[in-house]
């Protein structure tokens, strides 16, 4: 089993999250995929015994899909943001549903911490999951979320193409297209450690456009 970590500018949260990722799964791998950080996210990754590398490109899509071209297919891959937001102990729940042809995702507006979501971001997500819902004529209750489950080849066959945080948007959005089953499990969300690296306007923007594009592509 893999935690896969995106990461630009995450040593506050590493340095907490990784000791909780070895307490609770002691024999899963850790790869952390630094985005070109200036702070100490990757010697903290290294001391903190963490695979590193540095993406070629930019964005947190292009972080993941250089990442899992790196891990064998028949990997068991949990997905998480690098910045302490979600709770490593959700991973054993999620991954008791896990399948050979599914993506399990943490859904995080059931149990939310106050002020882990802004107004406009909270806002953003519940009309984005809407409108793909109403587009693809299925249910998405967060397509957002960094915090998934899968087996490496069941995602790397949606040939992901999203360079940015609209990437998970794509991912949830090609399953569904290819009969990849989706299925939410809540998970608690928690305010993020260090600084935000999400935009909202002009993220929300390219997670809209992700989706009409999705919609009018073939299958």
């Amino acid at each position: 089993m893999l935690f896969l970590l995106p990461a630009l500018n995450e040593e506050t949260g590493l340095k907490t999250m990784v000791p909780k990722i070895k307490k609770e799964f002691p024999k899963a791998k850790i790869l952390v995929v630094d985005g070109g950080s200036v702070d100490g996210t990757v010697v903290a990754a290294k001391n903190l015994g963490c695979e590193v590398f540095t993406q070629a490109g930019k964005g947190k899509g292009n972080a993941i899909i250089e990442a899992l071209e790196r891990v064998d297919d028949d990997e068991t891959v949990v997905m998480m943001d690098a910045d302490e937001t979600y709770e490593i102990k959700y991973a054993k729940k999620m991954l008791k549903k896990l399948t050979e042809n599914n993506i399990i995702i943490g859904s995080r507006f059931k149990l939310r911490h106050p002020g882990s979501l802004t107004i406009l971001n909270l806002i953003g997500n519940r009309l984005l999951c809407f409108a793909a819902s109403v587009l693809f004529l299925k249910r998405f209750s967060d397509l957002l979320s960094g915090f998934r489950v899968f087996r490496c080849g069941t995602v790397k066959n949606l040939q992901l193409k999203a360079q940015n945080f609209e990437v998970e948007t794509e991912m949830s959005l090609k399953a569904a297209k290819r009969d990849v089953e989706l299925i939410d499990i809540p998970s608690p969300y928690h305010k993020r450690k260090g600084e935000t690296k999400l935009r909202p306007f002009r993220d929300g923007f390219l997670i809209l456009k992700r989706i009409l594009k999705e919609r009018l592509a073939k299958s």
